[in-house]
């Protein structure tokens, strides 16, 4: 009767499955059958495995039903009923024993059976009329079998059934997820119920808000620091053109590894933002150093790229090589975060070296820098 379910690592925050979708309602037996028709669909697009209703099989409950005319010729209250089973089969609490030690326990009694309680077992109870009479249960009730739910779930204070699905190796959740609420937005569903898509689609929609949330922080606290130390608004954003062209280094890498841009690979365009702009800074900076030496705006941009082209490199070099091992493992976890930083790397480095320098002389626009301030070149 054991069920085991092997999943591997699961790349990003936690989730009770890949595929998971919230069917949403109040009436049980109205959400059972959406549930299968649910289920269904999810079986039915491809890439979908060990699909899971809780629903699928319900629980068997017995069920004690009074036969309440019965009941009231004999004058028995459906109470004292209720009372007398429940001492059968759990037992009721008659008061304390104590020991002569000082230890103290609870009188329970209830009815004499070995483990488990059987069906046999209820012919053995009696109730007492208000006469003392002793009256067989089995004179007055009857047990049925009834299927129930094994659980009731709520999301949002609502009752819901969840269908979950893994799927198959090298598939992305939430392309068949996009699948499949494509079709549950063609399905009728009765007034009052409807469905919630949960699973790694939900995490991803918080975890990529919030991470642009982290990002744009990221971003506004680096500018700041840069106006500060360039003391201009113009050369700030002359830095800040490594960040698109690692962007886009980023996103080539991933494709040509065969990674989505998942949770991790995020994270690790957020570390890229603070890393790419440090070339941009050393060539911005090492020019206006030069500038405020009394050398030419082209003049100084050049020997500016010539000097620093060397340790640009070497920089980039030995951050890539420090990440490789990590990389190679061919992961879900680290190898998108890894592929990420190292493709940005790449690129912004080759490109930070042609389009910084283009970028610096249009927005210092035949201006040169001093100790303080900008002043206009007296050539």
């Amino acid at each position: 009767g054991g069920k085991i379910t092997v999943d591997e690592l699961k790349n990003g925050p936690p989730s009770e499955a890949p595929i998971a979708i919230r069917v949403l309602g109040q009436d049980l037996k109205v959400l059972k059958n959406l549930s299968s028709d649910v289920e269904k669909i999810i079986a039915e697009t491809e890439g979908t495995i060990n699909i899971d209703n809780p629903f699928s099989v319900s629980k068997t409950e017995l069920k004690v039903k009074i036969n309440k005319d019965k009941a009231g010729l004999i004058g028995l209250p459906l109470s004292d009923v209720d009372l007398t089973v429940r001492a059968g089969l759990t037992g009721l609490n008659m008061g304390e024993v104590n020991l002569s030690s000082g230890e103290k326990f609870d009188l329970v009694v209830r009815m004499p059976f070995d483990d488990e309680m059987s069906i046999d077992d209820f012919d053995k109870i009696y109730v007492t009329t208000q006469t003392g009479a002793q009256v067989p249960l089995k004179q007055i009730a009857k047990l049925e079998f009834q299927p129930s739910a094994s659980k009731i779930f709520h999301y949002n204070y609502e009752r819901n059934i969840t269908i979950t699905a893994n799927i198959e190796q090298g598939l992305k959740s939430g392309e068949l997820t996009e699948q499949i609420i494509e079709k549950l937005n063609n399905y009728n569903f009765p007034e009052g119920y409807g469905y919630y898509v949960a699973g790694d689609y939900e995490n991803q929609q918080e975890s990529f808000g919030d991470l642009g949330k982290i990002l744009i922080a990221a971003l506004v606290m680096i500018f700041a620091v840069l106006v500060l130390q360039f003391r201009s608004f113009r050369q700030p954003f002359v830095v800040f053109s490594a960040i698109p062209l690692a962007f886009a280094g980023s996103i080539l890498a991933l494709f040509l590894t065969g990674f989505s841009f998942s949770f991790f690979a995020f994270v690790g365009f957020t570390s890229l933002v603070g890393i790419v702009v440090n070339n941009s800074i050393i060539l911005v900076d090492y020019t206006n150093q030069l500038i405020a030496k009394g050398k030419p705006l082209k003049e100084a941009i050049r020997e500016s790229c010539e000097t620093r082209f060397t340790p640009i490199v070497l920089t980039t070099l030995t951050t890539i090589f420090g990440l490789l091992p990590l990389t190679l493992t061919n992961s879900n976890l680290w190898s998108p975060l890894g592929w990420t930083i190292i493709g940005g790397m790449v690129s912004s480095t080759l490109l930070t070296l042609l389009i910084v320098p283009i970028l610096y002389s249009w927005f210092t626009d035949g201006k040169k820098r001093l100790g303080e301030g900008e002043v206009e070149d007296s050539e």
